[in-house]
């Protein structure tokens, strides 16, 4: 009997140090890696989102500068798709309205009008039947250049359309028809100057030079700008301007995408000119899909080599937003990742488009959930400038009204967030959301039983990776055992997340409860507490900590079982747990601004 009493004293020595072993977060994650992620972020098809559309290049520079391990590329299936048919502009139903030439009616978003820019006295512009005539008036006293600037743009006055927007790499040519005679005047010239993507030494700009010399010569402006001179036939009806051709004497040139054109006409003297414009075409040599995609897949290898940032390439689908008809992205592992015809993708029923993903092993996000805009459309601004930040929204404490919520809340709980497994839930403010509103809609999706991971993403199309950067500044610290695609969907899949701001975050951070990670399931046994932790590395005490825990149960509302302001002891948390429910971390600092989100802890009995 001593010998009995003797051995289960050694079991339960050996269970609890078994269980203190356990609750050692370093033992939990060692065969893990806590590695900085970026989920969504846009090179190729930067559709002038940004005002400094990015190329792939300048979005791996930032990725360094800010320390990232991992880039997993989202440009929209747009990009991969035939370029087949080429844009044309014609001018047969154009119409003058004081500095602008609307030249067709479509939607607001369509390459749908001419900017006019007059520089100097006796410039004019018409509209004669089918054709648009830029004229100069002869003048009798003394004049410099006169010049006729047109630049396509759209309603919302700058081009902002993904049919425009086409990689230099497809065999991008403009093509312009008119008649041009009267330019092989001496002091005459056209000029065309096409504005490319932005890369870490500035945006890339082409620029055509036709006029009266007799040679033509190539010129290379420093790493930004290349320029071609070329004699005018003033007889040529048509004009073609190579862009791929030219823009492949820039560093790293075929990492570009169409933003802007401007067309000039010109003369040095004060002599009459008149040249007739008849229409313009964007056209594509290689319009197929896999060429961009095939494309998209080299640049990733090449930058991942020159700026030592590992580079997945996804993909997301959707091109309107509704709560059933969302922006998708897709994340494919490395063993299944090949190119699909995009436009059979964006044929299929969104369920089998989920389904699909799913069969290759991969996963689906429901991005920006509130909408793609990047600010409220229709909702009074008060003194809230146009371009304010995403961090200013926020701070102003605008959230969307109940309605509203409601129209994205409703069907997202009803389809069971149509298959996703991830959910954007990391903006400062988007469309009509603030970061409480994306939360409150992650939390009813939990409480409900549909199991998705959120994330914190970018959505960047350009511009400096910063804290005001938009749409926003957030991202993903993901718990895997390497930088393999494979590995980082693993991780994914099991929610071993937190999202935060990287520029307010630095370190590593992990949640879980007794011998569970964030992302798992704890079955609990009995009516007794539960031992919750939290891993910040480097530790921090200038935080806010909070524990929130919510029960799991179907309804519209949500019951929390505890909200509560942890203050110190974050190795040691008492959590209930009498009731289904789920347990996550949130993380401010002194001053209220959000710092990193930990993905909950289920606790099912």
């Amino acid at each position: 009997m001593r010998r009995l009493w003797v051995l289960a004293l050694l079991a339960l020595l050996s269970g609890l140090a078994t269980c203190a072993s356990r609750l050692d977060p370093g033992r939990l994650l060692h065969d893990f890696d806590c590695y900085l992620v970026q989920l969504h972020i846009h090179g190729l098809s930067n559709h002038n989102g940004n005002r400094l559309p990015a190329s792939m290049e300048s979005h791996s520079s930032e990725a360094r500068r800010c320390n990232f391990d991992v880039i997993w590329w989202s440009d929209h299936a747009r990009i991969f798709e035939s370029y087949a048919d080429d844009i044309k502009v014609r001018f047969r139903n154009a119409r003058l309205n004081g500095d602008t030439l609307i030249f067709a009616k479509k939607r607001e978003r369509a390459l749908s009008r001419f900017a006019v820019t007059k520089v100097g006295k006796g410039c004019d512009i018409s509209i004669d039947r089918a054709s648009v005539k830029i004229g100069f008036t002869r003048l009798e006293e003394p004049c410099s250049e006169r010049a006729v600037k047109i630049r396509l743009a759209s309603a919302r006055g700058k081009v902002h359309t993904l049919d425009f927007c086409r990689p230099v790499a497809s065999g991008l040519k403009v093509l312009m028809w008119g008649d041009f005679s009267t330019l092989k005047q001496a002091n005459s010239y056209l000029r065309f100057k096409v504005d490319l993507s932005w890369h870490p030494k500035g945006q890339h700009h082409l620029m055509w030079v036709f006029s009266g010399e007799k040679e033509g010569r190539l010129e290379v402006v420093g790493d930004t700008l290349a320029s071609r001179v070329l004699p005018l036939d003033g007889s040529k009806h048509l004009i073609t301007l190579d862009v791929e051709d030219l823009a492949s004497n820039l560093p790293n040139g075929y990492d570009n995408t169409l933003s802007d054109v401007v067309i000039e006409f010109g003369t040095h003297a004060c002599d009459p000119l008149s040249v007739r414009l008849d229409s313009l075409a964007i056209h594509s040599d290689r319009p197929q899909g896999e060429n961009q995609y095939g494309l998209v897949e080299e640049l990733a290898r090449r930058y991942a080599s020159n700026y030592g940032v590992t580079e997945y390439v996804g993909v997301e689908l959707g091109l309107f937003h509704t709560p059933l008809l969302p922006h998708m992205n897709a994340f494919l592992p490395d063993s299944t990742r090949t190119f699909y015809d995009m436009k059979i993708w964006r044929g299929m029923k969104r369920p089998d488009w989920v389904e699909l993903i799913h069969a290759k092993g991969g996963l689906v996000s429901f991005n920006h959930p509130f909408g793609a805009s990047l600010r409220p459309r229709h909702a009074p601004l008060d003194t809230i400038p146009l371009d304010a930040s995403p961090r200013r929204m926020w701070r102003s404490g605008r959230k969307v009204s109940e309605s509203d919520f409601w129209r994205v809340a409703k069907p997202l709980l009803e389809h069971k967030a149509l298959g996703a497994d991830i959910l954007e839930v990391g903006y400062l403010f988007r469309a009509t959301g603030s970061l409480e509103d994306h939360l409150r809609l992650w939390d009813l999706a939990l409480a409900n039983g549909i199991k998705l991971v959120g994330d914190g993403v970018s959505d960047s199309h350009g511009g400096r990776w910063e804290p005001n950067m938009v749409p926003g500044d957030f991202a993903t610290w993901i718990w895997a055992r390497s930088k393999d695609a494979d590995d980082i969907i693993q991780a994914l899949r099991h929610g071993r997340v937190a999202f935060g701001d990287p520029f307010y975050w630095k370190g590593r951070f992990a949640f879980g409860i007794d011998n569970t990670l964030m992302g798992d399931t704890l079955h609990a046994q009995g009516s007794g507490k539960a031992r919750a932790w939290i891993l910040m590395d480097p530790p921090r005490s200038d935080v806010i900590v909070r524990l929130i825990q919510i029960e799991m149960r179907k309804a519209h509302d949500l019951s929390f079982v505890r909200q509560d302001t942890i203050r110190t002891h974050f190795d040691s948390i008492d959590v209930e747990k009498i009731v289904p429910s789920f347990v996550r971390i949130e993380v401010y600092d002194l001053d209220g601004n959000p710092l990193i989100f930990s993905n909950p802890v289920f606790i099912l009995r």
